[in-house]
């Protein structure tokens, strides 16, 4: 009978000790749900911080793209004005010699009609 109760004690306080390191073990497990729930919903921040990063980097680019296609068409604009000026320039010179031409003529014919 004397060893039943130590044995009963025994096994009682084993029962504890287990029922104490079950209840250490859940609150480290739980603890560590806690730790991992935080990293999870920092990770999600984090996720989310990118995600508009990278949606605000798309922008920029496609506002850099819009800025260069401007830039492109008003070089090829300003471009194509000076090539006109300078076909412009060209036919002048032209017609300015062809005057030339036609005052030299007509003063060669004066002299040779004031010759004779």
């Amino acid at each position: 009978l004397d060893d039943q109760k130590k044995s009963r004690k025994r096994l009682i306080e084993m029962n504890d000790n287990l029922e104490f390191r079950f209840e250490k073990l859940k609150e480290r497990h739980e603890k560590k749900g806690n730790d991992y729930n935080e990293l999870e919903g920092e990770k999600r921040d984090l996720e989310d911080e990118l995600k508009q990063l990278r949606e605000k980097l798309q922008q920029m680019e496609k506002k850099e793209n819009e800025d260069r296609q401007k830039i492109e068409e008003q070089l090829s604009n300003e471009q194509r004005i000076k090539n006109k000026q300078k076909e412009l320039i060209k036919e002048q010179q032209t017609t300015i010699n062809n005057l030339n031409k036609e005052v030299q003529k007509y003063r060669n014919e004066k002299i040779q009609l004031v010759e004779k």
